[in-house]
């Protein structure tokens, strides 16, 4: 039995084939998910830390409490994103605060893009109907 995927290529023969390859599929989805759970610890910490330091800041150092948290904060949309998440929203009560990662920005403007093709395109059928 051969087994190809993305990351995973398995080859077994003999009676056991099948329950090895599955062990090795089983394996990968555990180890996967298990590196997802330590990055978001990852990403909270991330995100505790960056509070404490805005909070926390010593008496005209302000400044440098901000620049860390919002340093921290940028780690922590970045190790989001290694998760595999595409979009952060954080709601409180005087607003919220958005990250989107690039791909889901591009793949929106295409998508508005190929929407204004489309109605491009009818218009143009629809005038050159009216013509005849």
């Amino acid at each position: 039995m051969k087994i190809e995927t993305k990351n995973v290529k398995g080859f077994a023969i003999g009676r056991n084939a099948g329950n090895a390859l599955s062990r090795i599929i089983s394996e990968k989805i555990k180890q996967h998910e298990e590196t997802k759970r330590h990055l978001i610890i990852a990403v909270v910490t991330l995100f505790i830390f960056s509070c404490i330091s805005i909070l926390f800041a010593p008496p005209n150092k302000e400044i440098i409490g901000y620049a860390l948290g919002i340093t921290l904060v940028i780690l922590a949309l970045g190790a989001l994103g290694a998760i595999g998440a595409s979009k952060f929203i954080l709601k409180i009560p005087i607003g919220s605060i958005e990250a989107q990662t690039l791909n889901v920005l591009v793949d929106q403007t295409r998508q508005k893009v190929r929407d204004y093709k489309i109605n491009i395109n009818k218009q143009t059928k629809e005038s050159s109907s009216n013509l005849f």
